[in-house]
């Protein structure tokens, strides 16, 4: 019996660490950056701008340049915990009401990959979308990559800001998720039962 309980006592704590270590970042960066206006710099190194492409659409992009393709993390970026990312956010966070055109050719591809991989597009709200890497796909120092999101009203320069943050999708990876916690409390609880129950026998 005190081994069965132990047994299972062990095994709780193991597998809540287990899940609390998996929730913990192995290797991502994360980028953010802020903008309003129609031009500016990336954190990273490449320029985006804001306003009408050639087609004359009201874009947000991160143009070529010298017919050459933006390059993520060019700057080096490192915020100690890796070089990768597996996830764009983009934020609309101007005064001027826009928002996205969901029928537009809004999207993220990461480029020098076999014919380019699409990333998954999904449009959290009106201000928020986000691109998710597919097929075990990452981007890492040196990765060319094309962005693009497309707004239903024209850009007024005065009135538009956002934020881009490329990350891995968990920005509080190095906090345990609540049923991690509680899974380790349980087991926790079970082996301080069982240490308990083990001295009042021995006394």
């Amino acid at each position: 019996m005190h081994f069965n309980v132990i047994k299972i006592s062990t095994l709780a704590f193991c597998a809540a660490l287990s899940l609390a270590l998996a929730t913990q970042s192995a290797g991502a960066v994360t980028i953010t950056t802020t903008g309003s206006g129609a031009s500016g710099s990336m954190a990273d190194g490449p320029t985006w701008t804001a306003g009408p492409n050639t087609f004359g659409f009201p874009t947000w992009t991160v143009p070529l340049s010298n017919n050459e393709f933006p390059e993520f993390n060019a700057a080096g970026i490192s915020n100690g915990a890796g070089n990768f990312a597996t996830e764009v956010d983009f934020f609309y966070t101007g005064t001027q009401p826009n928002s996205f055109n969901t029928d537009f050719d809004t999207g993220f591809t990461h480029v020098n990959t076999p014919e380019g991989q699409v990333w998954d597009t999904d449009f959290v709200s009106s201000d928020e979308v986000i691109f998710k890497a597919v097929n075990g796909d990452k981007l890492v120092p040196g990765s060319l990559y094309s962005m693009l999101v497309g707004f239903i009203n024209p850009i007024d320069p005065s009135g538009f800001s956002f934020r881009v943050v490329f990350t891995d999708g968990s920005q509080t990876s190095d906090v345990p998720e609540p049923s991690s916690l509680a899974l380790f409390g349980a087991g926790l609880v079970m082996l301080a039962g069982f240490m308990f129950r083990r001295r009042s026998t021995l006394s």
